[in-house]
């Protein structure tokens, strides 16, 4: 028993010892470890390595590292393997080792995250690490060197797939003030900053709302410098650069821009032998978006702005000069206005210069001479205005003025020039004007206001523009009843022509007198047989063509029925019969024979003539009363008035005194309107320099006349002498043309015209319907169709032209200058500024006090109604 049991013992002993053996074996193999220092100097870099004990290794999970731990490479992978015999047996040990490169960015105590790997099918985690960054005992010199990782200006080279961190490229949209006043310029710089390998990049300013930008212009060939930033030694090159003038008040966002970049990094899977033989690149590109951080800019409203503030903000000054201060009436004199200095020079408006009353002015030539540099816009605007003197006479061109608002000052400065004395003789050519056109000299005549009318026969009550829709109505179904008459007319001779009892009705009284002159000539002749035959046939065959009687039916009852039942009256009746009668019995009457066939014959002539007056009677009762509406409708005739107020006005205006000729002329306006009247106005407000007053007479001319060419020319005139200079929209060349023929004529004038296209409208069609010939059917049926919609578009124009005069949108600025708002409260920010004299279309007129306006170049804003007039 007992050697049995030394027999077995061992043997289980080997068998545990065995199972120990290899669970030691796995515990061993499956050991995950991390080494790293634990104190290490500012800027000194480091390495971090993790080590698990077995190749078999699936998936990994790496810590984040702490921001203020940069890594600078890794991991990299190395794997290691050992053997040893020990009594004969034999061991191995394998390993692989991940090394992180990391680079401490500040002081501090760091503390690294546990790691997981995979290894043999079980999951391991690493311990953490801490890590305390002390002050560095080196120069610094060697510590920007170190943490440019000695590469002086030249970027380091990543390896393919490595992380780009935020802060190994970034960029940084650097503003000069993010605080400022309304229109100060802004310098925004884009810069970027890079400590590895950057070779291309693209990125641009998106559109901006609230701001006016300008880029300048840089190098196209970017040149990197070094800069320290953050402590580190960063490759940087300024990408961008933008002066931008705010438009608006409150915060303003630069939003987000995203950069598209292009960085090289070194190709670590490309084959040694491929490569030595030219068949790969060691180096490959990686596309990155790199994000600039959008800007908040405050921008702050100027102070309660003066009347003649110019819109002007930065630091400035203003000079002016003649060409000549001794010249001929009809000479052209150049006025060169200068404003020179930083800020936003070709933002602002042109200087409102004063001319005197007889010196006609050009539209400015404005020379921008700006420029634009770091420190904004500078440089100067030139503006050369020319003016020509009509009369001679010592004139003064007062100083000029320039209110702006000095940025350094923190207030509204004002610098005016010196006034300029002209002393101008009568020139030969008075009345002529020549004006410089740059090469050679064109001669013009001088522009002037035409003459006012005397006559005023389109004075009119006011309200009443002309022609009402109502009349216009009433004369198109006058026209129609008229065509209808003239239907049934043409009808019945139509039917009548079919109809031969009918021709032969109508041409009775014709026959019978025929026969009568025939019967007169045998009475003359003294043959009296033959002359009581030719009247006996000329009674009977018109009664017999008259009624359509047969010869059966030839007696003195049925004459008598026929004619009754024709309307014809009974003593009419009896005098035929009487005719008839005489006509047998003066035959064979003895005694005179002479005065028996002058009876005979007066008594026929009369029969037959009253027949025929009897039965047209009828006839005639339509057209009567159609000539009486025609009659009742051309009594409908306006009656003028105010003649005598209108005579006093145009012998005021002709002796010059124009304040009582506009005084008599806004009297009679006051209950009558006229475009002569409105004319004669506008003309009296412009010889007394109240321009905007001129334009809106001017254009209340146009509204009820809009095709006359003299309120035309005026109001050009008048306009002229305004300071804004508004470039309209620009529009489809139909939509011009379309404006162009509604004002050919005015809403009166377009009804008119669509009462005459009606009128042949309808007469041709009756000739396409009555015509027998089929040219003529033609004509009718195409020539109509054309008249047709000629009367269509004429009701278009007409409607148009009518609610231009009801629905006025119009207005004219009366306040210079006028501040146009982005809400409608004294609160709200300035967009624009308007001067005296120009036109606004009003597109809300829901409030009271306030408008919003459409300006002709598209702008719109609100304005204050005591600062316009309606048209």
């Amino acid at each position: 028993m007992t050697a049995s049991t030394e027999k077995k013992l061992p043997m289980r002993y080997i068998t545990t010892i065995l199972l120990l053996y290899i669970i030691l074996l796995h515990a061993v193999a499956q050991t995950f470890e991390v080494s790293a220092p634990t104190s290490i100097e500012a800027g000194q870099r480091f390495r971090v390595v993790y080590k698990v004990n077995t190749h078999d290794v699936k998936d990994h999970q790496w810590p984040e590292f702490p921001d203020g731990l940069q890594v600078l490479a890794g991991p990299s992978v190395s794997t290691s393997s050992s053997f040893s015999f020990v009594n004969g047996k034999q061991s191995s040990q394998k390993s692989i080792e991940y090394t992180f490169i990391l680079y401490p960015e500040h002081e501090g105590t760091y503390t690294i995250p546990e790691a997981r790997i995979t290894a043999d099918g079980k999951v391991l985690t690493s311990r953490k690490a801490t890590i305390e960054v002390v002050k560095s005992s080196r120069p610094q010199s060697g510590q920007q060197q170190q943490s440019n990782g000695g590469g002086g200006n030249q970027p380091r080279v990543q390896n393919q797939g490595e992380q780009i961190r935020s802060t190994d490229l970034f960029i940084r949209a650097i503003p000069t003030k993010t605080k400022v006043r309304e229109q100060e310029a802004i310098l925004l710089t884009y810069k970027v900053y890079t400590l590895i390998g950057l070779s291309e990049l693209r990125g641009d300013m998106p559109d901006l709302q609230g701001f006016h930008t300008e880029q300048i212009e840089l190098p196209s060939q970017k040149s990197f410098s070094v800069e320290n930033y953050n402590g580190r030694q960063y490759r940087t090159v300024t990408w961008s650069q933008y002066v931008m003038f705010p438009q608006q008040t409150g915060k303003l966002e630069i939003p987000e821009i995203t950069f598209e970049g292009v960085v090289v990094q070194r190709n670590t899977s490309i084959d040694p032998f491929e490569f030595m033989f030219g068949g790969g690149s060691q180096y490959i590109e990686r596309k990155v978006n790199i994000k600039a951080p959008k800007v908040v800019i405050d921008v702050e409203p100027l102070p309660t702005k003066p009347l003649d503030f110019s819109g002007g903000v930065g630091q400035m000054e203003i000079q002016a000069e003649v060409s000549d201060t001794a010249l001929k009436s009809g000479e052209p004199l150049t006025l060169t206005i200068t404003v020179s200095g930083t800020g936003n020079l070709n933002l602002m408006s042109k200087p409102d210069v004063q001319l005197p009353r007889d010196f006609d002015k050009y539209d400015p030539k404005v020379t921008d001479e700006t420029r634009i540099t770091t420190i904004g816009m500078q440089g100067s605007m030139k503006y050369d205005i020319i003016a020509v003197p009509r009369h001679a006479g010592k004139y003064e061109i007062p100083g000029i003025s320039l209110t702006y608002f000095d940025t350094k000052k923190g207030d509204y400065v004002t610098k005016t020039t010196a006034p300029f004395t002209l002393n101008v003789e009568r020139g030969a050519n008075e009345g002529t004007t020549i004006v410089s056109s740059g090469q050679s000299d064109v001669e013009q005549l001088a522009k002037d206001i035409r003459h006012i009318r005397i006559k005023h026969s389109d004075l009119a009550e006011r309200g009443d523009y002309g022609m009402s829709w109502t009349t216009y109505l009433l004369y198109c179904a006058i026209v129609i009843v008229l065509f209808a008459a003239a239907y049934y007319l043409l009808y019945r001779r139509a039917k009548s022509n079919e109809d031969v009892a009918g021709r032969r009705a109508s041409r009775s009284a014709r026959v019978a007198k025929r026969k009568l002159k025939r019967a007169e000539q045998l009475m003359a002749a003294g043959k009296r047989d033959a002359f009581y035959d030719e009247v006996t046939k000329a009674l009977w065959g018109y009664v017999a063509d008259k009624v359509g009687m047969t010869a059966e039916q030839m007696n003195r009852d049925n004459i008598q029925t026929y004619l009754s039942g024709r309307g014809v009256d009974a003593e009419v009746i009896d005098l035929f019969i009487t005719a008839l009668d005489e006509c047998e019995f003066e035959r064979y009457a003895p005694g005179d024979a002479m005065g028996n066939m002058n009876k005979t014959y007066d008594a026929a002539s009369t029969a037959i003539s009253n027949i025929e007056l009897s039965m047209s009677r009828k006839r005639k009762a339509p057209a009567t009363i159609v000539m009486l509406v025609i009659i009742a409708c051309c009594q409908m005739l306006p009656v003028t008035a105010h003649e005598a107020t209108l005579t006093k006005a145009d012998s005021a205006y002709n002796a010059s005194d124009y304040q009582l000729a506009i005084a008599l002329y806004e009297q009679a306006l006051e209950t009558h309107e006229s475009a002569d009247v409105y004319y004669n106005l506008g003309g009296a407000y412009y010889r007394r320099e109240e321009i905007a007053k001129a334009i809106i007479s001017y254009e209340r001319a146009l509204l009820l006349s809009p095709s006359d060419e003299d309120i035309r020319f005026n109001l050009a005139m008048a306009r002229s002498k305004t300071i804004d200079r508004i470039e309209p929209e620009t529009e489809m060349f139909f939509v011009t043309w379309y404006r162009s023929l509604s004002s050919v004529l005015s809403a009166t004038g377009w009804m008119t015209l669509g009462i005459i296209m009606l009128i042949l409208t309808l007469a041709l069609t009756l000739l396409y319907i009555f015509a027998e010939r089929v040219t003529l059917r033609k004509v009718g049926f195409f020539c109509a169709l054309a008249t047709l919609l000629v009367f269509i578009l004429s009701n278009v124009m007409a409607y148009q032209q009518r609610a231009q005069l009801t629905n006025r949108t119009g207005a004219i600025v009366i306040s210079s200058p006028t501040s146009i708002k982005s809400t409608p409260s004294t609160d709200g920010t300035d967009l624009f500024i308007l001067h005296e004299g120009t036109r606004v279309d009003i597109t809300d007129d829901t409030i009271d006090e306030w408008k919003e306006i459409r300006v002709a170049d598209g702008k719109r804003g609100w304005i204050q109604m005591k600062d316009i007039e309606r048209i």
